[in-house]
């Protein structure tokens, strides 16, 4: 399948399109791994990655009809239920033409997030502040994996075990081109002090992972990377950066033109 044009512009339609297919790329970008799980047709679209955190094993998109979604739903916890995994759903606009939401909250889902998808026109990229100099690299090999991820589960809060699985993850996605997300690290001096993930997907340069260490925070290093990846994204020929924000980081984003597009309410799935 061809990739999507570039697209350009941030005020029509598509865009909340193109917000909601670059994160499910970002997600099941990771199915070329082995024991990764991907289920992906006109009825669902859910992941199992094995990370032993709710967000990393999501159901993404629920195409059916009102009188199916309880039936899915039973379907997506006995699966998810089977591999061992805590798990989560994105309720997003893609989603229908079934009502997904109330029946979640009928059923005792409880929504541990509702972020939103922002997006940013990169025509003015170098108008903007680009935050505290940092030296930004690639990750390339297992000693800057290690460095950053000595930066982002911290910041995260990831658990050790999510920490680990996450990272087998993604030295086993690769480091090259067609890898699942293109990690970066930011330094000061011989410091990392940031990460950062791009997934150039759907049409968008998609940013994810922005996390600052703590002892860093609140001296532009968080906007310093984001501007980063968002040159990685224009260079690479893209019009428009899109990502999914914490209330943390909006005005850090909005001080680089990025602007709300959605609201995916995420539920999370009971067990048992």
């Amino acid at each position: 399948m061809s990739s999507p044009l570039p697209l350009i512009g941030i005020d029509g339609p598509e865009i909340v399109d193109a917000l909601e297919r670059n994160q499910w790329e970002f997600i099941r970008g990771f199915a070329a791994v082995p024991g990764v799980e991907v289920v992906d047709d006109d009825r669902c679209l859910r992941v199992a990655t094995g990370v032993p955190s709710p967000l990393f094993n999501p159901v993404l998109r629920a195409t059916v009809a009102q009188d199916d979604v309880s039936a899915l739903i039973d379907e997506s916890r006995e699966w998810f239920r089977r591999r061992h995994l805590p798990w989560s759903w994105y309720a997003g606009p893609a989603s229908g033409p079934g009502a997904i939401v109330p029946e979640l909250e009928r059923r005792g889902f409880a929504k541990v997030t509702e972020p939103p998808g922002m997006a940013a026109d990169l025509a003015h990229l170098y108008e903007l502040d680009a935050g505290m100099p940092v030296r930004v690299e690639r990750v390339a090999d297992r000693r800057t994996v290690d460095e950053w991820f000595s930066v982002f589960a911290p910041s995260f809060e990831l658990s050790r075990a999510a920490a680990s699985a996450f990272r087998d993850l993604v030295l086993a996605g690769g480091f090259g081109d067609d890898a699942p997300m293109r990690n970066y690290l930011a330094f000061v001096a011989s410091e990392p002090v940031a990460t950062g993930s791009l997934v150039p997907a759907a049409g968008v340069g998609g940013i994810y992972n922005i996390a600052t260490r703590a002892n860093r925070r609140g001296r532009g290093i968080g906007r310093a990377i984001t501007w980063a990846l968002m040159r990685e994204a224009a260079e690479m020929g893209y019009h428009v950066a899109i990502l999914w924000s914490t209330a943390d980081g909006l005005p850090v984003y909005r001080r680089l033109g990025f602007v709300e597009r959605v609201r995916v309410p995420t539920y999370l799935g009971p067990g048992g």
